[in-house]
C-alpha cells in the first residue's frame, strides 16, 4: 500500500521492508532497498509475480530461497502483496531520476554552482506529484539532493515516500545534519541504497573556512561517525580547490581511516545561472583536462517553476543483476 497525504502520515507509514520486483531497462530486477546486491529475473517469473501479487497469493518457494541467498533473508509466509511490490511497466522506459529536491544550502562555499542560494521547492503536494510521476516514467533508482538535502523540511517524508513507491534511493549532502537524531532515525528505519557526502577539509581552519560556517568540520565529523557506526553505505567526494588544496593528501587519508571509498573532484562548473565566478577558485595545479560538453546523450533534465530541477534517464550507469 502507497500512503498519500501529510508528510507526517507518510511518516507514520513506515513499515518493515519489502523486496521490490521491478521492469529496469530490458531486465527485470528482484531488489531489497538499501541493500546493493540484487537478483535478476527472467519475465516469466516476474510476470508469476505480478500475478500472484494481483491475486493475492502466496509467496513462492523459488522467491524464499531467492532472498535466503542474496540477503540472508527469511521471508514469512505471508500472501505476495505483503512482501513484495511489484511494480508496473512504464512505457516511457526511464531507469534513473535526480532530483534536486531545494536550491537552499547551511553552507556558503564560493565555488557553489548554485549561485544565489534561494531556499525554496515544490510543496508538500508538488513533491508527491514529481514522485510518482518519476515512478511511473519507471524510474527505480533516485538520487534526492539539493542544495542540501538533509535541511528540506519535508526531505525525510519525501524519502520515505520514495522508498514506498519503490525506488532504490540515494542521497548526496554535504552531511552536515547527518548527526542528528531524525535522520540517524530515518536511516535506520529505511536504509540509503548510497549516501555521498562531500568532503571540504581535513582541519576545522580550512574546512570552515571553505563552507564559510564555523564549527561545520566538527559537526561533520560527528555525522562521520554515525555513518560508521550504523555502517551506512557512504562514499566521499573530495571538493579540490585553491583554499583546501594544500590538505588533498590529508583529506583522502581521512576517507581512507574511516574506510569509506572516495572520488576527488578538482574541476567547477559554472553556476546554473551562466555566472563563471566558481572557475576562480579551481586550484591551478589541480585542474585535468575534460571534453568540451555537447549535451547529455542519456536523457533529459526539466524544471519546476520553482526552479528545483530533475533529470530523467534512461540509461544506466550500474546495474545489479
Amino acid at each position: 500500500m502507497t500512503v498519500t497525504g501529510t508528510p507526517e502520515r507518510v511518516a507514520s507509514a513506515a513499515s518493515s521492508t519489502r523486496l521490490v520486483a521491478s521492469p529496469f531497462l530490458a531486465q527485470h530486477l528482484l531488489l531489497q532497498p538499501g541493500r546493493a546486491a540484487g537478483v535478476s529475473l527472467p519475465e516469466s517469473r516476474y510476470e508469476e509475480l505480478r500475478t500472484a501479487s494481483a491475486e493475492g497469493g502466496p509467496v513462492p518457494a523459488w522467491l524464499v530461497d531467492a532472498a535466503q541467498q542474496a540477503w540472508g533473508t527469511t521471508l514469512p509466509a505471508s500472501p505476495l502483496g505483503y512482501v513484495v511490490l511489484v511494480r508496473e511497466r512504464s512505457p516511457y522506459g526511464y531507469a534513473k531520476a535526480s532530483w534536486e529536491i531545494n536550491l537552499g544550502c547551511d553552507y556558503d562555499c564560493e565555488f557553489c554552482y548554485l549561485g544565489e542560494k534561494r531556499f525554496e521547492g515544490l510543496d508538500w503536494t508538488g513533491k508527491q506529484q514529481l514522485l510518482a510521476t518519476m515512478r511511473d516514467a519507471g524510474v527505480l533508482s533516485l538520487q534526492i539532493t539539493g542544495g542540501e538535502v538533509l535541511i528540506d523540511h519535508e526531505f525525510g517524508a519525501a524519502y520515505e515516500y520514495g522508498h514506498q513507491l519503490g525506488m532504490m534511493v540515494q542521497v548526496s549532502s554535504n552531511g552536515s545534519s547527518l548527526r542528528k537524531q531524525p535522520i540517524w532515525d530515518l536511516f535506520a528505519r529505511r536504509r540509503p541504497y548510497r549516501l555521498t557526502l562531500s568532503i571540504y577539509g581535513a582541519s576545522a581552519g580550512t574546512y570552515d573556512r571553505v563552507t564559510r560556517n564555523r564549527g561545520a568540520f566538527d559537526r561533520f565529523i560527528q555525522g562521520l561517525d554515525a555513518a560508521r557506526q550504523d555502517r551506512l553505505p557512504v562514499r566521499l567526494n573530495v571538493i579540490v580547490s585553491d583554499d583546501n588544496a594544500h590538505e588533498l593528501d590529508a583529506m583522502v587519508a581521512l576517507c581512507r581511516r574511516y574506510g569509506f571509498p572516495h572520488q576527488v573532484f578538482t574541476n567547477m562548473s559554472p553556476t546554473i545561472d551562466g555566472e563563471a565566478n566558481p572557475l576562480a577558485t579551481q586550484a591551478e595545479d589541480h585542474i585535468k583536462a575534460r571534453s568540451i560538453f555537447t549535451g547529455c546523450n542519456a536523457g533529459r533534465t526539466f524544471s519546476t517553476s520553482t526552479r528545483t530541477a530533475s533529470h530523467l534517464s534512461a540509461r544506466s550507469a550500474a546495474t545489479r543483476a
